[in-house]
């Protein structure tokens, strides 16, 4: 905690050879993993994907996608890996939710977020928030950061997830997400480019997947500035890291490849049974030794197991119900 506050006065404080006017002051987050829990038993958009092809009665998934999705829940909870999807995640979630209105599908992930989550008591899915992450947005915010958010999962899902936990510090301009296509409720079979919006029409989900905000992808949406902040998990960390420098900025990058070290900061959720990892990139020197980092490591490995046990007993007691 002491590094973060030196690192935001440095940057902050306009005598300091490390000062970054406001206009660079940039922040970017990770979602899943890093401000939210993906344990819950996976990301929240495949938790909500999953409860639209199993549990919505409203819903008639295809016999496909129904026996993918038993068959995946069953796995994530039993803490086995998934099986192949017959498509990508994204876009069988993009195909799931065809034809309702942006309002419609708020609603939805709305309602969703009210749900219990698999395998914790007490907690719902609009509380899976790291606190300490939260307290570290509104930190770099009321600092003078301009905070992002840069997620895989889709944009108007993730936007309305942290609306009301970070909606304060991140505005839904600053959440980058993966896109879905949409269309308007009279378009027919036009091209958007050809059709003329209609003051009686709706804006719909049209049902495909545009573009997943991942890997490459993640550079490709912040290319114009080099934040000077990063918080992700281990390989979102890296694709932000690699990123170009202007010669403008070369004097934030050089600083935090060269002078700094990555160091882990442990979180902790309440009720969540394990630390998770967020590398975060500055520029003051690792403070945790390798043997302080293999001494963690080996717990967390013995609370995965222990959170294994909990996944194993949620299933039971779902069966047990079912039957």
């Amino acid at each position: 905690m002491a590094s973060v506050i030196s690192f935001v006065a440095e940057t902050t404080d306009a005598k300091s050879p490390a000062y970054v006017p406001p206009e660079k002051r940039i922040a970017v987050f990770d979602m899943d993993g890093t401000l939210y829990g993906e344990l819950f038993p996976t990301y929240f958009d495949e938790c909500l994907l999953l409860h639209r092809l199993l549990h919505d009665e409203s819903y008639q998934a295809s016999p496909e996608d129904r026996a993918w999705a038993r068959s995946a829940e069953s796995a994530l909870l039993a803490g086995e890996p998934e099986p192949d999807s017959p498509r990508s995640g994204a876009q069988m979630a993009a195909e799931a939710f065809r034809g309702f209105t942006l309002e419609a599908y708020r609603e939805y992930i709305r309602a969703f977020m009210e749900e219990p989550v698999a395998g914790f008591s007490g907690m719902s899915y609009g509380e899976g928030f790291y606190l300490p992450m939260t307290a570290l947005v509104q930190y770099l915010a009321e600092h003078g950061f301009t905070v992002f958010i840069s997620s895989g999962s889709e944009r108007t899902l993730v936007r309305e997830l942290i609306a009301e936990e970070l909606g304060e510090w991140i505005p839904p301009h600053q959440v980058i997400g993966s896109t879905f296509s949409l269309i308007a409720s009279g378009q027919g079979e036009k091209e958007g480019r050809k059709y003329t919006y209609a003051p009686d029409d709706q804006v719909l989900l049209e049902g495909n997947l545009t573009q997943k905000n991942q890997q490459m992808n993640k550079v490709i949406t912040r290319s114009e500035k080099r934040p000077c902040w990063f918080s992700a998990t281990a390989r979102g960390m890296w694709q932000w890291h690699s990123m170009p420098c202007s010669m403008e900025d070369a004097r934030i990058c050089s600083s935090a490849t060269t002078q700094s070290g990555i160091t882990e900061i442990w979180k902790r959720q309440p009720l969540l049974p394990r630390p998770v990892e967020s590398w975060v990139l500055k520029r003051f020197p690792c403070t945790m030794s390798f043997r302080q980092y293999t001494r963690r490591a080996r717990k967390r490995l013995r609370l995965v197991s222990q959170q294994k046990m909990i996944w194993q007993r949620e299933k039971t007691r779902r069966d047990t119900l079912r039957l």
